[in-house]
């Protein structure tokens, strides 16, 4: 998405990968583009800052909303199941907290002027579960509540933005980003202590090259860390593990 912005602005820039474009996080992830049901269930329970968990639960809905209705060819529904051997627990908890989760949805989607995309939850009996879900039969004495959340094709997602960003030309003033895989970063090129560059190995040909650059942008998401410190040993790290 940086390399698209810089190139539809007429800048030149190039995208390098260690490995295989999309094929870290994008090969592991659940593929979920999910608003976040557990941030509404911290609010029920008083977890934590509720006006924190409030304003990211309406930004996570927000997105997701956005990706299903701009990229739907990248994003379907996809129905889920809460399972529970107790009916008080399925009907009167997590029912009740999926029909409030998909109401602030709703209302962000006709907020927005377009109709709500994805469907609303529904509570099942016993049977009810064992046919709409047969890999589940064996479970008896079950009762669930459905959902649904939005699952994107992420891969892809990456892809179009690399092939897109690396035409030349496709609106007015774009300069075609120039993509390398399988690339690896080895360590900054610096004069007068600032970056100015990078010095990269090609993992395919193992040769080395060394590219000069205004602008360095740190995209590697939770590695940025490892190339912020190479810069500056002494830089508090910012990463940390998060819930999910």
């Amino acid at each position: 998405m940086v390399a698209l912005d810089a190139a539809s602005r007429g800048l030149k820039c190039a995208v390098i990968d260690k490995y295989d474009f999309a094929s870290g996080t994008s090969s592991r992830s659940t593929k979920l583009a999910h608003g976040g049901i557990r941030y509404f269930e911290q609010m029920a329970k008083l977890q934590g800052d509720p006006v924190q968990t409030w304003e990211l639960l309406k930004e996570a809905l927000h997105e997701r909303d956005y990706f299903v209705k701009t990229a739907p060819y990248l994003n379907k529904e996809v129905k889920l199941l809460i399972p529970h051997e107790s009916l008080l627990q399925s009907a009167f908890w997590y029912f009740p907290a999926t029909v409030g989760y998909h109401l602030l949805y709703a209302v962000q989607a006709i907020r927005s002027e377009n109709p709500a995309q994805l469907s609303g939850p529904r509570f099942l009996l016993r049977n009810a579960v064992r046919s709409t879900l047969p890999a589940v039969k064996n479970l008896h004495g079950m009762y669930g509540v459905v959902m649904h959340e939005a699952q994107m094709i992420d891969g892809r997602m990456a892809l179009n933005s690399l092939f897109t960003a690396s035409v030349d030309g496709f609106c007015k003033g774009m300069r075609g980003a120039c993509l390398v895989n399988h690339m690896e970063f080895k360590e900054f090129v610096k004069k007068d202590g600032k970056i100015v560059g990078a010095k990269l190995f090609d993992r395919i040909k193992a040769k080395e090259h060394v590219v000069h650059a205004k602008r360095v942008v740190n995209c590697a998401g939770v590695h940025a860390d490892e190339l912020r410190l190479q810069d500056n040993p002494e830089a508090e790290k910012r990463i940390a593990g998060s819930r999910g």
